[in-house]
């Protein structure tokens, strides 16, 4: 009886070793999983609309970068008399995800801002654009959002999970 007891205990101890060795050596950051990608529907003139973002790709072996592009509104709102509704080109564009925003390029159809230096500790990115209600660029409306942007897949190294090219 005694030996069935030992060989238990034994039984139990090497199971529950090998256990707590698994669970340590599992990375703590694990890639993202698949992409989720959701944009707000516009309600008002000024909001952006066909807001999209490319794939992401590796900066370094701590950060990425993504572009994200819309489709610029035309002016029709505090129009003076006369004056018909024209192509709008002022814009902002900010992240949460700690990402670096380039300068907004516009043109006739297409705006474009790049956003960099994105840390890879967030598994997904969003971008916010509000477009500015005056050509001095003080007044900001309620911005439009692209959000479940995924980081690029990372490859697990012997410094942990990083984004390689």
């Amino acid at each position: 009886m005694n030996h069935r007891k030992t060989l238990l205990s034994a039984l139990l101890a090497t199971t529950g070793l090998f256990s707590t060795i698994d669970l340590h050596a599992q990375p703590k950051l694990l890639p993202a999983p698949p992409a989720k990608i959701s944009v707000t529907l516009p309600t008002k003139p000024y909001h952006v609309t066909d807001i999209t973002a490319s794939g992401s790709t590796c900066d370094s072996p701590d950060t990425y970068s993504f572009f994200a592009s819309w489709k610029p509104v035309f002016k029709t709102w505090d129009l003076a008399p006369g004056q018909g509704p024209y192509i709008w080109k002022h814009y902002y564009a900010g992240t949460k995800s700690k990402c670096t925003m380039s300068v907004i390029m516009c043109g006739d159809s297409v705006c474009t801002v790049k956003a960099s230096a994105c840390t890879i500790k967030s598994p997904y990115s969003l971008v916010r654009i509000s477009s500015f209600l005056d050509d001095l660029e003080k007044t900001g409306s309620s911005p439009m959002q692209i959000g479940g942007i995924p980081r690029p897949t990372l490859t697990w190294t012997d410094k942990g999970w990083q984004c390689l090219k």
